[in-house]
């Protein structure tokens, strides 16, 4: 399986994009500075930006992840599948209220209810969107949840004192000794 170290650098944008919509929404001259007749605060923009920025980036974070997954051999491929629709969801859901950050001074009570509408219907889809992805791959996720599971039980371990050790290391590092002999590993498919 490829590496998965470019998901370092999209955490870290996503926790500097939260961080600075909050910390940037909080500065005075943020708080007091107004657009608009229905009184857009910079601060509900600057909230807006951060928020609704670091979902972007989780989603192309779940998107590259689901591909990534597609892209592997046996039953890994499987869970590529669902992850982007339960990226999609978890976005989507807590899209709404980012969303909402700006849009609320600008909502009248019956576009509040066609905004409200369109998530729900938004969120609905994607709900069904990953139940049926789970139909179509339950076979291949219930496989890679036994095979889990059997690695977890049955990792290398050391002979002298049974600790679990890498596949790359020459010594146990629990008690020193020389790799020499390791119980089994799950079988290559």
């Amino acid at each position: 399986m490829g590496s998965w170290k470019w998901t370092v650098r999209y955490a870290v944008v996503l926790v500097v994009a939260i961080a600075l919509g909050a910390a940037i929404a909080e500065l005075p001259v943020f708080k007091q500075t107004m657009l608009g007749t229905p009184k857009l605060s910079a601060a509900a923009l600057a909230r807006f930006l951060g928020y609704g920025g670091a979902l972007t980036v989780f989603w192309i974070l779940g998107w590259r992840a689901s591909q990534q997954l597609r892209n592997t051999e046996g039953d890994r491929a499987h869970a590529g599948f669902l992850v982007l629709p339960l990226v999609t969801l978890i976005v989507l859901s807590i899209g709404y209220d980012v969303v909402l950050v700006v849009l609320r001074a600008f909502l009248t009570a019956a576009a509040k209810d066609i905004y409200n509408w369109m998530f729900v219907a938004a969120i609905t889809a994607c709900a069904i969107w990953l139940v049926v992805a789970l139909y179509q791959h339950a076979e291949g996720i219930v496989e890679l949840v036994r095979g889990l599971r059997w690695r977890k039980r049955h990792a290398a371990r050391c002979a002298s004192c049974n600790a679990p050790v890498s596949g790359d290391a020459s010594f146990c590092a629990a008690c020193g000794k020389a790799l020499t002999a390791v119980f089994p590993r799950l079988p290559s498919t």
